[in-house]
């Protein structure tokens, strides 16, 4: 809706877009506060801030993305180690012995304090998920991201059984403030935004 929101655009247009699909099939409307409210968003540009679950982008301040730093690190310090092996040994000039020793040994502390801090880090970390469980909530975040940015209809009980269902549970409830249902059916959904969307059914 957002992407081919213009001024022309009518709440009414607005409001077709957004009911669209099988999912919608009972709801007659959606009150008109909402509609304006969203529409007025929309033209403003005020598109909000990207959401980023912790379980997925781990800060480098936090232990799980301290830990990618340092890995990272002692990749570089074994690969520096190996190129400096062989430019001693296989080298087109001459390489002091000495330069050699001092440079090798300032590589091989690097790579121990590394194994130190990683020591540490993994038992810090000794009580949290995987890295496979780690891989499963990314590719089910990139999943529901990709749904979501898709034009076409989502078969949103198919697509739920397919990943971890905590993925777009935490989406939801970072987006939503509340849901309200009657009768077994949502009557408004109530943003973190203050926006609120009230179902009108069919009779």
């Amino acid at each position: 809706a957002k992407k081919t929101m213009s001024n022309s655009t009518s709440v009414s247009v607005l409001e077709r877009k957004l009911l669209r699909g099988p999912a919608f099939s009972e709801i007659d409307g959606i009150e008109p506060d909402g509609l304006h409210q969203m529409r007025d968003i929309f033209l403003k540009g005020q598109t909000g801030l990207e959401y980023r679950p912790s379980a997925v982008f781990n800060s480098a301040e936090s232990p799980a993305g301290e830990l990618t730093l340092i890995q990272d690190r002692r990749r570089r310090a074994e690969t520096a180690l190996n190129r400096l092996k062989s430019l001693y040994l296989y080298g087109d000039t001459d390489t002091p012995e000495k330069d050699y020793i001092l440079e090798r040994q300032k590589i091989l502390d690097d790579i121990q304090e590394c194994d130190k801090k990683l020591a540490e880090l993994k038992e810090q970390l000794s009580g949290v998920p995987d890295v496979s469980d780690e891989f499963a909530d990314k590719a089910s975040y990139f999943i529901m991201v990709e749904k979501l940015l898709d034009d076409s209809y989502i078969d949103y009980e198919k697509y739920i059984s397919n990943i971890d269902a905590n993925i777009p549970r935490n989406f939801l409830t970072t987006v939503l403030d509340t849901v309200e249902i009657t009768n077994g059916r949502v009557s408004s959904i109530k943003f973190k935004n203050g926006m609120t969307h009230t179902f009108v059914y069919k009779s």
